[in-house]
């Protein structure tokens, strides 16, 4: 309930509820009336009730029992107090001396409440950001970097109050810059291209922008970081500085740096035999590689096939054939890479067809058996042998059969084809002779005999005459 007493005055507000007390045996009715500059009429005053009007009250009051017998007239007098303290807050400085409204230095804050001719002023506290609620009892001060929420408010003696905020922002420290270089970096110099990466950091008011040069003119980013690349050889500076959004300016940073690029090596190889088969190990020379100002110390061969390969000077035999990438990378004493890639058709080596027959002077009649028994295939395994014969028959087989029924010199062909396909052909000839008849030479026997017969017989006749 809002009441105060300072002793010589009460004070209440419009919410302060008032009654009156009266003591009878028969019951009694009481009446009043309220003076504010002028009389109300007298009313009837029963119950709880409270008072609209502001500043000074008098009321007189009597009661009257059942009986008739009037009481005793009786007065107060009361302060209304409706109104909240008077407050005011001041900010030293009085505005922000940075950008965006932050504050580049310290800053205090003065408050002055007061309730003058009324209850009287009976709290005046306030606090920063999420602390806890203090009296105020002077120049709230502010020395360090951040953002203040302050909270105040003041209070009466009845309970009226007031309150108020204000945020204070501030930021006294320049931001923080770094530059990081990067590149290949041997005996002081860069030997290639170098890229930079400015990064600046504050964590009041955060980065408003980072200015830089190149060896040129200056460059404005607003983001907390620059990058850019340096790309030709010499002496090279880069300067820079931050600035944070408060204003606050960052000293300004050199970096000195020189670049040299490398040159990077030159691959290049040949390859023997230059058209190769499955079967042939192949010399891969990269002796014609190069670097112009420095030595090639790594050669790396990928032969396309899965398998690795390392110098000057490699060897490789290719399971099967196929069209293979065969990829050489150099690299020199600065760490500078080349590559060069050749495409190697290595070919399936064709089998190769031979044949023998038996017997070696067949004669018209005579089977006579063909064998490719001879033929082979170095990188894999024929899979079908073809006879062509010059009567225009045809056979199949590792070994075949053929009769000719009349002398001459007949073709033979044979084509063998392995599992990649590749043939070979070889063109032979057979002699067949004519078969002589058995009863030829068994008359010129008989003839013989005859003539052997008559020639003793004249012999001996001669003898004995």
């Amino acid at each position: 309930m809002p009441y105060y007493n300072d002793g010589t005055n009460e004070y209440i507000t419009s919410n302060t509820p008032l009654w009156f007390n009266v003591i009878d045996s028969s019951g009694a009715t009481t009446y009043c009336r309220v003076f504010n500059g002028t009389w109300s009429n007298w009313m009837e005053c029963g119950g709880e009730f409270s008072i609209s009007e502001n500043g000074e009250i008098y009321i007189e009051y009597y009661s009257i029992d059942n009986l008739g017998h009037n009481g005793t007239l009786k007065n107060n007098t009361f302060y209304v107090d409706n109104d909240p303290p008077g407050m005011l807050y001041t900010v030293n400085p009085s505005s922000p001396n940075g950008e965006n409204g932050w504050y580049r230095c310290n800053v205090s804050i003065d408050l002055i409440a007061n309730d003058d001719n009324e209850s009287g002023l009976a709290e005046l506290k306030y606090k920063i950001n999420n602390g806890e609620w203090k009296e105020y009892n002077g120049s709230i001060a502010l020395t360090k970097d951040g953002i203040y929420t302050i909270q105040f408010y003041a209070k009466d003696n009845v309970e009226n109050n007031v309150s108020d905020s204000i945020t204070i922002k501030i930021d006294r420290a320049p931001p923080s810059s770094q530059c990081n270089l990067e590149g290949t970096y041997l005996n002081g110099k860069y030997t290639t291209n170098v890229t930079f990466t400015i990064s600046s950091y504050d964590s009041t008011s955060g980065v408003s922008a980072i200015h830089y040069k190149v060896d040129g003119s200056w460059l404005t980013t607003s983001s907390a970081t620059a990058h850019g690349m340096v790309t030709s050889d010499g002496s090279h500076t880069i300067e820079y500085y931050a600035v944070d959004k408060a204003g606050n300016v960052e000293s300004h940073h050199v970096i000195s740096f020189t670049i040299k690029k490398n040159k990077p090596p030159v691959a290049s190889f040949e390859y023997t035999p230059s058209q190769p088969y499955d079967t042939d190990e192949i010399t891969f020379d990269a002796s014609s590689s190069y670097d112009e100002d420095g030595s090639i110390v790594n050669y790396t061969w990928d032969f396309g096939d899965g398998n690795i390969g390392y110098g000057k000077v490699v060897y490789h035999k290719y399971s099967k054939n196929d069209e293979y990438n065969v990829t050489l990378t150099v690299k020199d004493d600065k760490g500078a890479t080349s590559s060069i890639t050749k495409k190697i058709a290595v070919a399936n080596k064709p089998p190769i067809a031979e044949f023998i027959y038996t017997p070696k002077k067949p004669k018209a009649g005579e089977k006579v058996k063909f064998d490719a028994s001879l033929s082979l295939d170095d990188d894999g395994n024929i899979v079908n042998y073809t006879w062509q014969f010059e009567d225009g028959s045809v056979a199949y087989g590792k070994i075949v059969y053929k009769t000719y029924n009349k002398e001459g010199n007949y073709s033979v062909t044979l084509i063998v084809k392995d599992d990649d396909g590749a043939t070979a052909t070889r063109v032979g000839y057979v002699i067949v002779k004519k078969e002589m008849s058995i009863w030829l030479p068994l008359t010129i026997i008989l003839v013989l005999v005859i003539i052997a017969i008559a020639l003793v017989a004249i012999w001996k006749k001669r003898t004995k005459s």
